[in-house]
């Protein structure tokens, strides 16, 4: 596998789309990222590493709770519009640095915590990225992930992984909540909770976000409304509202420690 080389797909994506994800409510202050700090407890003395931060709303948040936060992007475009952020809100304790999850630019044990929200789906190896963030934590350290769970049922994983590579080509595959503990313990982390988190999402805003192009939009609604029923409902898609219709999201929400 290139890390570097299969990685392009999700620069060109991104460095297209970077000022929809500044712009995007639900990236800057969802549930999710509530929850995730919850789960964090932070003190106010931890270093923080916010992987795939992309334009930076999850390291700018745990920086009012961190001594530090450092986030990490492989898209340049994505990156400056994090620090066109930080810089309009006056935040200090956060720099941005260029980086693959897959190999991350810190030495072993440098962080005390390791965040990463809402991307491992687009990681080229998510075991590597796990195997690289455990290499990056502190003995004990905690880990704060989130991330799209694939389809409940195995009768909808084909047809919502096709779904999702079709409207964003830098998509590679979701995981489900078994999948995923069984890479936490594999890359050497002990999981402490986790918890799956919903959130309806009308495909026009899902298109507009990854700036899907009007055909595809309409093969993927073509594709959607001529597959099988059991398929639809294993992730929640409804023809309402109309003409696209939503689907419900699902993101599971992971807290782990570096053993």
């Amino acid at each position: 596998m290139d890390i570097e080389r299969d990685t392009e797909a999700a620069r060109a994506q991104y460095g297209r789309q970077a000022a929809q994800y500044t712009a995007s409510a639900s990236h800057a202050a969802g549930p999710d990222l509530a929850r995730l700090l919850e789960l964090l407890a932070l003190s106010g003395e931890e270093t923080v590493l916010d992987v795939a931060t992309g334009t930076g709303h999850t390291a700018l948040a745990i920086s009012a709770y961190a001594r530090s936060v450092i986030g990490v992007d492989p898209t340049p475009e994505m990156l400056a519009e994090a620090e066109k952020l930080a810089s309009s809100r006056g935040i200090t304790n956060v720099r941005f640095v260029l980086g693959q999850a897959e190999r991350l630019p810190f030495d072993d044990a440098s962080f005390d915590v390791v965040t990463v929200r809402r991307a491992p789906h687009h990681f080229q190896s998510i075991p590597q990225a796990l195997g690289e963030m455990h290499r990056v934590l502190k003995a004990g350290g905690k880990l704060g992930l989130i991330d799209q769970l694939t389809a409940r049922e195995p009768s909808g994983v084909e047809l919502l992984e096709r779904f999702e590579k079709w409207r964003d080509p830098s998509h590679v595959r979701a995981l489900n909540v078994p999948e995923w503990r069984e890479a936490l313990a594999e890359a050497g982390f002990a999981v402490l909770h986790v918890e799956v988190d919903e959130e309806r999402r009308t495909l026009r805003s899902y298109f507009d976000i990854a700036g899907t192009a009007q055909p595809d939009r309409d093969g993927i609604v073509a594709m959607l409304h001529a597959a099988d029923q059991s398929a639809l409902q294993s992730f929640g898609y409804s023809s309402e509202p109309g003409p696209e219709g939503s689907f419900l999201k699902e993101r599971v929400i992971i807290l782990a420690s570096r053993t």
